[in-house]
């Protein structure tokens, strides 16, 4: 069996040893929330780039939006400056053989090329706001993504802001102190002996 002086040189032993892990845990808790803090701003800064690159894209979006309506602008141009050429080649021509232009097939023939070209102005309109459309869709999404990832990178300042090293290293120092004094008041309290 071990004497009084040992079990007590174990217990104080064993006090010493828990003061140390406590002060251990508490660098640890520390540099843990530290850690955290760095994390934080790492990913605040990816959120960041994540929304400056999402606006770039919709500003791009938006940019194609107008250029395919323009495009579709061009288009119908070149198709009415083509369509107008046909229908002055098809005119003179029939001039030229002697029919008249005002009646008969010569007429439907025209009429016809009209009701053709309205249908392809019709189509390369439908296309350029269809195309344009799909774009500005686009550009909303990306818009919707730029908030997300700059709420994002606020929420990570926010956790920055909040988690306090010194804090989290004290209280578990005081968790430790309060451990170890206890640990020590139940080694030294009196022994109540039964009797007088």
């Amino acid at each position: 069996m071990y004497s009084t002086k040992t079990a007590k040189a174990f217990a104080t032993s064993g006090l010493i040893l828990s003061a140390f892990g406590g002060i251990t845990q508490s660098i640890g808790n520390f540099y843990a929330a530290k850690s955290e803090q760095y994390h934080a701003a790492s990913r605040a800064i990816d959120y960041d780039l994540a929304a400056d690159i999402a606006s770039m894209n919709a500003d791009q979006e938006e940019d194609n939006a107008l250029y395919e309506m323009a495009r579709g602008e061009q288009e119908i141009g070149a198709l009415s400056m083509r369509s107008g050429q046909e229908s002055a080649t098809a005119r003179a021509t029939m001039a030229a053989r002697g029919v008249s232009l005002g009646v008969g097939s010569a007429a439907e023939i025209m009429a016809s090329h009209e009701i053709m070209k309205q249908r392809d102005m019709l189509t390369i309109n439908s296309n350029r706001v269809r195309r344009a459309a799909s774009a500005r869709m686009k550009a909303s999404n990306y818009r919707g993504q730029a908030i997300m990832a700059r709420t994002s990178a606020d929420n990570m300042r926010r956790t920055i802001k909040t988690t306090n090293p010194w804090l989290s290293g004290f209280t578990s120092l005081m968790n430790t102190a309060s451990s170890v004094a206890n640990q020590w008041y139940q080694y030294n309290k009196p022994v109540k002996t039964s009797g007088k």
